[in-house]
């Protein structure tokens, strides 16, 4: 439940040694790519035991396969507007005849085709069973169709975006979880999404104790913690409050 938006992996070590559930890991607002450097990430959270959700770019088929097959553990779709987009994606992490999926039997998600033990078949049904594609509700649009959009077999959460989704409502002011439009958004969200089973996620803003009890109440299921710059933002806020600017003072 930590977020991150760059690749340093001795930071994903450090959040998984300290027994988050996951790593929200962002390429959509970062600079990170689906490359070898997701990879190191991957094998990271591998080594210290923790999942890792990856937000890709955009809905491209490519980003999602290649992403599963680095060993992520499940894919975040931004602005997912209408059900074609969240059948897409679903159909993009799924190996035929449950979807498009291009195959590979020797990517690190497979253990590269290696060990005698490995079974290929058994290998593609576990991963159309257990692959999870995250859809993200931030627009004007996914509220428009959401009693549509999370009835699409295959969904496994929506991730609820109130930054984008108070841009698009024309919020000017940033917005927290207390904007009673924002409230209201998730709170329907939620309402729609539980008679299906459908898990919501969510990032606490604001990041405090009090938000994150209301958030359980309401009932999400995974909650997003600040990522590494907010949280080394607050650290150094702290070194200057406290420490920089009383000794320039007394200098």
């Amino acid at each position: 439940m930590f977020g991150m938006g760059a690749a340093i992996p001795s930071l994903v070590e450090v959040i998984g040694h300290w027994g988050f559930d996951y790593v929200f890991v962002d390429s959509e607002h970062a600079t990170l790519n689906v490359d070898f450097h997701l990879e190191e990430l991957v094998r990271a959270a591998d080594a210290a035991s923790i999942a890792v959700v990856f937000r890709v770019k955009g809905l491209d088929k490519h980003l999602v396969r290649n992403a599963l097959e680095l060993g992520v553990d499940a894919v975040v779709i931004p602005h997912v507007l209408t059900r074609a987009d969240a059948e897409a994606a679903v159909s993009y992490a799924r190996f035929p005849p449950k979807g498009v999926r291009g195959a590979a039997a020797t990517t690190r998600a497979a253990q590269y085709g290696a060990g005698k033990d490995f079974n290929w078949k058994e290998f593609v049904r576990k991963t159309n069973e257990e692959v999870v594609i995250i859809g993200q509700a931030e627009d004007r649009a996914f509220f428009d169709n959401v009693e549509d959009i999370v009835k699409v077999d295959g969904l496994g959460m929506v991730n609820f975006g109130p930054n984008d989704l108070a841009m698009d409502l024309g919020l000017s002011d940033r917005c927290d979880l207390d904007t009673p439009t924002i409230f209201a958004a998730l709170e329907k969200l939620t309402a729609v999404a539980r008679p299906l089973k459908i898990p919501v996620m969510s990032p606490a803003v604001p990041p405090t104790l009090e938000r994150v009890r209301k958030m359980v109440k309401q009932g999400i299921k995974a909650i997003t913690l600040p990522n590494q710059f907010a949280s080394f933002n607050n650290v150094c806020r702290k070194c200057v409050e406290e420490i920089v600017t009383p000794i320039r003072e007394e200098m």
